[in-house]
């Protein structure tokens, strides 16, 4: 029969002992020959290791589910990947990811298409200090969302995030630049101690291109606003028509 994909997320864990440099951070990509729901990537709900071994892990956040509304075909195979944003210890990260399909989608809009930077940067770790992020290029009519990530790998000692997201790009309509704060992650200051602040944050966007269903580069940056020992992992999403 005919479906419809309408939703996809995916849960991540290290499932090994927990140890030092064990965060974990990257993103989920699908792809298939049987239908168009390439490009599909949508980032994992990062993950932020402890100080070091016995210590506890922050709260892992609910995996924000992505429309995505593509039509498909009964026996449609979807290949589907993960990529892994920072460098981890030896160990056995799980990842589960789900599909939601039905015969016809609750969602309006039409289908949508996500795209990750690729790859991820470092923050800064001056105050006041901007890093580009890597430039996103898509086939699109109207950027509809944008999530963003930033998590440090290992939380040491008495680190704290803040960090403003700033995207722009030559092709939008409207020109300027749209900018707004990230989720801002608090370090712990001792031994047993979790991280908070480290899951996705999304934000609505109403971006239109000046010519519709063309190539577009789309451009962002982040500016710290606390000098840290170690910058956090950055890496954004565009959802997108």
């Amino acid at each position: 029969g005919n479906w419809i994909i309408t939703r996809v997320w995916a849960h991540g864990m290290i499932a090994g002992a927990v140890t030092a440099v064990m965060g974990l951070q990257g993103y989920i990509q699908i792809e298939s020959q049987s239908c168009q729901i390439a490009p599909c990537q949508f980032p994992l709900e990062p993950i932020t290791g402890p100080l070091g071994t016995g210590e506890t892990y922050g709260k892992a956040a609910e995996p924000e589910k992505y429309v995505v509304n593509c039509p498909a075909k009964g026996g449609t195979v979807l290949n589907v990947y993960h990529v892994c944003d920072a460098t981890i210890t030896t160990t056995t990260v799980e990842i589960m990811v789900t599909v939601e399909f039905a015969e016809a989608t609750p969602f309006p809009g039409g289908q949508l298409h996500m795209k990750m930077g690729e790859p991820s940067v470092a923050g800064s770790v001056s105050d006041g200090g901007v890093v580009s992020l890597t430039d996103i290029e898509i086939e699109a009519n109207q950027i509809m969302a944008v999530v963003v990530y930033c998590a440090q790998t290992t939380i040491v000692t008495a680190t704290g995030i803040m960090l403003m997201f700033e995207m722009k790009s030559d092709d939008f309509v409207g020109g300027g630049p749209q900018r707004w704060g990230l989720n801002t992650q608090r370090g712990g200051v001792a031994t047993n101690c979790a991280s908070s602040g480290t899951e996705t944050f999304r934000v609505e966007v109403d971006a239109a291109f000046r010519k519709p269903g063309q190539k577009q580069t789309v451009s962002a940056e982040v500016t710290a606003y606390d000098a840290v020992s170690t910058g956090p992992i950055v890496n954004w999403c565009l959802i997108y028509t």
